[in-house]
């Protein structure tokens, strides 16, 4: 338990240095998983704000910067970072990441957002439990 715990709070601190966002499956994150979650899930009724646990950065929405607040540049090298390190804190080892929009009747867990993927097989779904599992 208490390692969840720890898991959890070191995915939703807001990182000090960008260059921690090194080689391996953070290329993978934002080349793959970051776009499925920013279509997805930063909205700001949703993970697109700071009172959400996965609290998640994106173009036009919920910014580091308060002062770039719906701004069309691109995310910052530490908004990047900062959207990997929620992301994995919703990993191992419970896939929660996956596991929340999952259908219950596929293995899901309950999702207030609802959801988005009725079967394990669904492409995204695939592409969150690959990156999650360094694949």
């Amino acid at each position: 338990m208490i390692l969840l715990v720890l898991v959890l709070v070191l995915g939703c601190l807001v990182p000090g240095d960008p260059a921690d966002l090194g080689a391996g499956d953070s290329g993978d994150f934002v080349e793959n998983v970051e776009p499925i979650l920013v279509s997805s899930c930063a909205n700001p009724s949703c993970h697109g704000n700071a009172q959400r646990p996965l609290q998640l950065y994106a173009v036009h929405r919920y910014r580091l910067d308060p002062d770039d607040l719906w701004a069309d540049g691109d995310l910052s090298p530490a908004e990047h970072l900062a959207n990997y390190q929620h992301a994995r804190g919703f990993g191992a080892p419970t896939f929660e990441l996956g596991r929340k929009p999952l259908s219950p009747e596929a293995g899901g867990m309950d999702h207030r957002g609802g959801v988005f993927w009725n079967t394990t097989d669904d492409v995204d779904y695939q592409a969150i439990i690959a990156w999650l599992e360094g694949r």
